[in-house]
């Protein structure tokens, strides 16, 4: 937890229950009612009782000599995100999932230090020159490459499952939204 909490943040986009215009930082710290999954809700009500300015901010106390004030009633608590489309561009609509405030704003956080991680090591995720480099690469020596559509929504939980620790598969589920 503390190791991503830092890292959490606004996106600049609308949620589930912000939309449009409405869906600015302020209104998403201050929203009435911060829009979660229940398995995502005891994490962020950690990350709120740990960050005085945020609870200060919704007007709520959280010193250690208090009760806790931050409940299940400071919350909207929803089975998952909402789907809309976006334009991929002149021809075609995305199909994207509109995340509750509350899942966001970790999601944003825990993506954060995985990118971060993986750069210690070399890899950038925000670079794709050498992705660039490498299909250049086949094209010259007459080797393909292969573009899978709709790649990004087709890794499987079980790839998941394999590939991380336990406790990051069970935060990644926490984090997710179930349905749609």
């Amino acid at each position: 937890f503390e190791d991503f909490e830092s890292l959490c943040r606004w996106g600049p986009g609308a949620t589930f229950s912000l939309k449009g215009a409405d869906a600015t930082v302020d209104k998403k710290i201050c929203e009435s009612k911060i829009s979660i999954t229940p398995s995502a809700y005891p994490i962020l009500k950690a990350l709120i009782r740990r960050d005085p300015l945020w609870a200060e901010a919704r007007g709520l106390s959280v010193t250690a000599e208090s009760p806790d004030t931050i409940t299940a009633n400071d919350f909207q608590f929803v089975k998952g995100c909402r789907i809309t489309v976006v334009p991929k561009n002149a021809k075609t609509d995305r199909t994207i999932g509109v995340e509750p405030t509350g899942n966001l704003f970790l999601q944003l956080g825990v993506g954060a230090y995985i990118r971060r991680q993986l750069h210690r090591v070399g890899i950038n995720l925000d670079d794709q020159t050498r992705n660039q480099r490498l299909a250049q690469r086949a094209w010259a020596e007459d080797l393909a490459t292969v573009d899978l559509k709709a790649a990004s929504d087709s890794i499987s939980q079980q790839a998941v499952l394999q590939l991380l620790p336990p406790d990051w598969v069970e935060l990644l589920s926490r984090l997710r939204s179930p349905f749609y």
